[in-house]
């Protein structure tokens, strides 16, 4: 199981601090969707110049030109590249286009917020062959949708890709996403506004061994 630290900060230069904080325990550092729309695409390459070994996802969670700015967050320097789960399948293949002419260690994660029922997304995620599927409780529903469930029901689907985790977690939480077994756990705020990230961040991968 991996480790992502999720930035959506304002300060690029408290991003970049962070960053040299939990970089020894993140397997991968997210570039928030907030963060990214206050600094462009021009971030992910001020980011890599600043720590050009690790590994970066650009949250600009595509909902059209999947080939074109997927395709640019990989010149720039991401890894992954983010599409919502149910933009069209030209989209979506485009995106997953522009990974693989990147090359070994490009992906693209398809983030399933906001769909209530999956197994309509499923056939056209496995066909156009995303690397990720992400099952997202954002921010602004985390009051209002019950954390289980959907990890439960995303977990019922089997897709073809890797497994993604993000939304409120926290090591309280841990235990409850440990159950499903993800590939891959996001978090944020609960490393980012510890009082020690590197604290924080050094918990939440010796928890997920």
């Amino acid at each position: 199981m991996k480790l992502q630290v999720a930035l959506d900060v304002e300060s690029l230069e408290k991003a970049l601090e962070l960053i040299g904080q939990v970089k020894d325990y993140a397997d991968i550092i997210e570039l928030g969707t907030g963060f990214i729309g206050n600094y462009g695409y021009g971030l992910v390459r001020t980011v890599k110049e600043r720590y050009p070994n690790i590994q970066i996802l650009a949250d600009v969670k595509i909902v059209d030109g999947g080939y074109g700015i997927s395709k640019k967050v990989f010149d720039l320097g991401a890894n992954i590249s983010t599409v919502v789960g149910y933009a069209d399948e030209p989209t979506l293949a485009g995106a997953v286009k522009a990974a693989k002419e990147a090359g070994e260690g490009h992906y693209v994660m398809a983030d399933l917020m906001h769909i209530p029922d999956y197994t309509v997304h499923r056939e056209k995620l496995d066909s156009v062959g995303v690397d990720y599927v992400s099952a997202h409780v954002a921010t602004d529903s985390a009051g209002f949708m019950n954390f289980e469930d959907v990890l439960s029901r995303i977990a019922s689907v089997n897709f073809k890709a890797k497994l993604a985790i993000a939304g409120g977690i926290t090591l309280e939480r841990l235990p409850i996403v440990k159950k499903y077994k993800p590939d891959l756990i996001i978090v944020g705020g609960a490393i980012t506004r510890a009082d020690d990230p590197w604290q924080a961040a050094r918990a939440f991968k010796e928890a997920i061994k």
